[in-house]
């Protein structure tokens, strides 16, 4: 708990430098060349990262906070698709000082609703810290998360933290992710993240599930993974959620053989992805048209 802190008091800080630049492109490509050593194409887009930036900087992306408010996209996707699961929500609330901690289970997760990574898990609630937690959640409340990605999408989206059911597995690790990547609504892309608290690796995929041997962000898994539950099924109901964007990644994960909704991302990793080899950059940037 103490390194989330310290993770969230060193975004702070970056929150308040980065509000001190208001030119958008100017910082997108300060952000860019500080990680690659080299500028973005942001006048013609040719890579998934640039084209990322690129589709981010558009104003109009205003239109998808109902889809990044983590609370408003439950609503949706539930009105969207009733075969699709959702976790349990044990509280909403404006502060942290609101959460009715007597009346929660033994284990939970902490969630903001406007931002990305925003999370708190709680496994076992007599043993925790709630000033630690407090002062994370604090943090989290003041800021809004558009100055450090510069992303429309999340700009002035009311602040809300929210208690949501824990799941976890038989291990008592959290759920593997899949997240599949839709373009013109249909999977091109699949990333499974594995063991996402401890020891995160990533296994990508093409829309076939046919592993692409590639790195991004995270060391690769290796070239086998559990079986899924019908993989049909997954598609369906990714391609069902996305099919009116030109691009966006639906998140979802499975606990107990059932699937379970997570997030709707428009800008993966903020159009800063490390990908190896980088063939791939370009290759999935004429994915996006």
């Amino acid at each position: 708990m103490i390194r989330k802190l310290r993770k969230a008091q060193i975004q702070k800080i970056k929150y308040e430098l980065s509000k001190l630049i208001t030119n958008d492109s100017f910082y997108d490509k300060l952000r860019y060349f500080l990680k690659f050593k080299r500028l973005p194409n942001l006048k013609n887009p040719q890579t998934f990262n640039e084209k990322i930036i690129y589709k981010k900087q558009n104003k109009s992306n205003y239109d998808l906070s109902n889809f990044t408010d983590k609370l408003s996209a439950r609503k949706i996707v539930l009105k969207m698709d009733e075969s699709i699961l959702l976790p349990k929500i044990y509280d909403i609330v404006d502060e942290f000082r609101q959460i009715d901690f007597i009346n929660l289970p033994e284990k939970f997760i902490i969630k903001t609703n406007h931002g990305s990574g925003w999370n708190l898990i709680v496994r076992d609630k007599s043993k925790s810290n709630y000033s630690l937690i407090e002062k994370i959640c604090k943090i989290w409340l003041s800021m809004d998360y558009y100055y450090l990605g510069r992303e429309y999408a999340y700009k002035n989206i009311p602040p809300k933290l929210y208690v949501e059911e824990l799941l976890l597995n038989d291990k008592y690790k959290l759920p593997t992710d899949i997240k599949l990547f839709c373009f013109q609504g249909k999977v091109k892309l699949i990333q499974l993240d594995i063991d996402r608290e401890y020891n995160h690796s990533r296994i990508m995929l093409d829309g076939n599930w046919n592993t692409i041997p590639v790195e991004y962000n995270y060391s690769s898994y290796g070239n086998h993974f559990s079986e899924l539950m019908n993989r049909d099924m997954v598609i369906q109901i990714a391609e069902n959620l996305s099919s009116q964007f030109d691009f966006v990644r639906i998140d979802l994960y499975i606990f107990e053989n059932k699937l379970y909704f997570g997030e709707f991302t428009f800008y993966p990793e903020c159009g800063l992805g490390k990908i190896k080899p980088l063939k791939f950059d370009l290759e999935w940037g004429k994915l996006i048209t």
